[in-house]
């Protein structure tokens, strides 16, 4: 590698600064949010986030139905008892 390819270390300690100071700033503001709103406002936020990046029938390509079953690509439906219907009858 060459002296022109090596990225300067002061420019990425200053960048890592930076990304350090985004970080603190960011609690600092999502602290005092926490204190002025409601539990109910900010913990439903929370749960929209969390349910966002925590997504189980997206994770095996199933999908979940209004009613409570969760339905596998290959077709076969899972009941919320654990019963399994197989839409062929097989």
């Amino acid at each position: 590698m060459s002296d022109s390819e090596t990225p300067d270390l002061d420019e990425l300690e200053a960048k890592h600064e930076r990304n350090r100071q985004q970080r603190l700033e960011f609690v600092k503001f999502w602290a005092e949010y926490v204190r002025t709103h409601p539990d109910e406002e900010w913990a439903r936020q929370q749960a929209v986030v969390i349910d966002g990046q925590v997504d189980p029938p997206a994770l095996d390509g199933a999908t979940e139905d209004p009613d409570g079953a969760t339905e596998d690509p290959d077709g076969a439906t899972e009941d919320l008892d654990g019963a399994t219907e197989d839409p062929d009858g097989d």
